[in-house]
């Protein structure tokens, strides 16, 4: 049985998108990763690429290969850092599983995971195709700590609450449609003195 031309090339093709989502590497400390000539040169077949890397930290959860999963959720975020979903779904794996208190009991390593969540999602804005999303998260995910794990922040409930006043500032000036209406109700909720 003969191999058409046709499907030479997708054979070629899908082995160099693996080779890229293999070759890139987040983690070497550029933050511009996605403006390397190899990604430049994959293109439009980026978005693909990443779902690649989205599967690879899906099964590498599953497996119980946390730091595996972590890279390849950077990988696929190098390769669509506007891809406003997985900003949000790697901050989360970090600031509600790693940080839980089940998974994590010694306080300082809780609070390093939850700030790591917490600065994935404030990297993610400035990327993100919908920052304003990424910040209404940020807020709610602070506010959740509120009562179920104040002490993840060095300044308790209070401290929770004042960032995500602020990130609901910053959610509202994005134009997320949600967070003047959930600023307010976070204002009457939890009365907290504003010092900056």
């Amino acid at each position: 049985m003969s191999v058409t031309p046709r499907a030479k090339l997708g054979i070629v093709v899908g082995a160099l998108l693996v080779a890229a989502s293999v070759a890139i590497d987040p983690g070497r400390g550029s933050s511009d990763a996605y403006t390397t000539p190899l990604l430049r040169l994959i293109g439009p077949m980026r978005e693909f690429a990443a779902n690649v890397q989205w599967v690879r930290y899906q099964r590498a959860r599953l497996h119980g290969e946390d730091e595996r999963a972590i890279r390849a959720a950077e990988g696929a975020l190098a390769l669509d850092p506007g891809a406003t979903d997985g900003w949000i779904l790697l901050a989360s794996h970090l600031a509600f599983f790693r940080s839980s208190v089940e998974r994590e009991p010694d306080l300082e390593r809780r609070r390093a995971w939850f700030r790591a969540g917490l600065q994935i999602a404030s990297r993610g804005a400035d990327r993100a195709r919908d920052p304003g999303a990424l910040h209404y998260w940020r807020a709610a995910l602070l506010l959740s700590k509120v009562e179920s794990d104040p002490d993840v922040a060095p300044g308790g409930a209070e401290q929770l609450v004042r960032e995500a006043k602020r990130a609901l500032d910053e959610a509202a000036a994005a134009g997320h449609s949600l967070a003047s209406e959930f600023a307010t109700y976070v204002d009457e909720a939890t009365p907290v003195p504003d010092s900056n």
